[in-house]
């Protein structure tokens, strides 16, 4: 038998302390037990090739059964956990690729067709006339540009180009624009955290900061700027708010970050250690993404590395799990044929890798089937 890394962007605990998690890049659903300290491989997705990267943004765990939003897949799947049978729903006509809205268990789809909110009960996409309406606003040229967010009630849309803003207040059933010129540097994402706009950068440590009902705004300068000298694109992930804490997951930085609001910096929270990475199979740093709070505890949830990330209140680093998986030989061979065959890959941002950065894709894959 052969390990390999899993990773993933949709994840979530369910009432017996499972951890349900879709594989980022090998397209499976998983159970992991945390206390027992054991993966199990509960369920191949229908119709999926077994290379498919990247195919869900989100699981919700509902009664007995695991819905998964996708990322780059073209279906809601179903999981029923005590049937072990997936049913698929159709995704809105013209869906763009990853433009799921999550707030508080309600979720919404982007198309060039407006804005679709889902319905639980008829497990089906109704049309969101409000949203729809406020959307319609961006061209539709513009939307695959956008980055869309929803906290604290709002979802958030900005235009990483203009620099544009939507900000949508989902209570009270209104929105306003307005733009971020006080920003020289390109901007990455957008976040509303307790009344204020946070916004990271690319190719910059720093965040600002900035007042929901004025344009006063703070700049929170990094202590570190250990950004990777290849591939260089944003250090974040995101942002969370967790206790009294600011925590920013890292994406291409090598380490996960938090906020100092006493004296406006930004510093190390956790440092990846190398042979987190080393049978990681893309020439990047480790990359953590989704969180999860449960029993009190804060959860990082890796889509590059080898550990799941548990910490408490204080933010003190209480134990970490590894988020590995035993497969056999004849399946890393078909992956590796299939990816092959492809010649490319995609990354997240739908940029094509090289052919000498594939076949380091491959290289790091074959080292993968060494570790122990």
């Amino acid at each position: 038998m052969n390990i390999v890394n899993l990773g993933s962007w949709a994840a979530e605990f369910d009432n017996n302390g499972l951890l349900w998690f879709s594989d980022f890049n090998y397209g499976g659903l998983y159970k992991y037990d945390l206390n027992k300290r054991k993966i199990i491989l509960e369920h191949f997705f229908e119709d999926i090739e077994i290379d498919t990267e990247a195919l869900h943004r989100r699981l919700i765990v509902r009664n007995n059964e695991i819905l998964l939003f996708p990322l780059n897949d073209s279906y809601v799947r179903i999981y029923n956990i005590d049937e072990k049978k997936e049913r698929k729903i159709n995704m809105p006509d013209q869906f763009l690729d990853g433009k799921i809205i999550e707030n508080d268990k309600k979720v919404w789809a982007i198309s060039f067709d407006g804005c679709y909110k889902f319905d639980f009960e008829i497990e089906k996409f109704i049309k969101d006339d409000f949203l729809s309406n406020i959307f319609s606003l961006i061209d539709k040229e513009e939307r695959c540009n956008i980055r869309i967010n929803a906290t604290d009630n709002y979802i958030i849309a900005c235009n990483n180009s203009s620099k544009s803003v939507i900000s949508i207040d989902l209570i009270n059933m209104n929105y306003k624009q307005f733009n971020l010129n006080f920003i020289n540097e390109k901007i990455q994402d957008i976040f509303l955290i307790n009344q204020r706009y946070w916004i990271l950068l690319e190719d910059s440590y720093d965040v600002y900061s900035r007042d929901i009902d004025d344009e006063s705004y703070i700049k929170y300068e990094a202590e570190t700027r250990d950004l990777e000298n290849h591939n260089i694109f944003a250090p974040y992930s995101r942002i969370i708010q967790w206790e009294n804490h600011l925590i920013l997951p890292n994406y291409y930085g090598k380490s996960i970050m938090k906020i100092n609001l006493n004296n406006k910096t930004i510093e190390p929270l956790y440092k990846n250690e190398l042979d987190n990475q080393e049978s990681q199979w893309i020439d990047y740093g480790a990359y953590y993404y989704r969180t999860i709070v449960y029993e009190d505890y804060l959860f990082f949830i890796p889509q590059r590395s080898k550990y799941i990330l548990k910490f408490d209140k204080n933010l003190n680093l209480v134990d970490k799990y590894l988020m590995q998986n035993e497969v056999n030989a004849k399946f890393i061979e078909d992956v590796m044929v299939s990816r092959k065959r492809k010649s490319v890959i995609m990354h997240e941002d739908d940029k094509i890798f090289s052919v000498d950065n594939y076949l380091k894709c491959i290289r790091r894959l074959e080292e993968s089937k060494n570790v122990s």
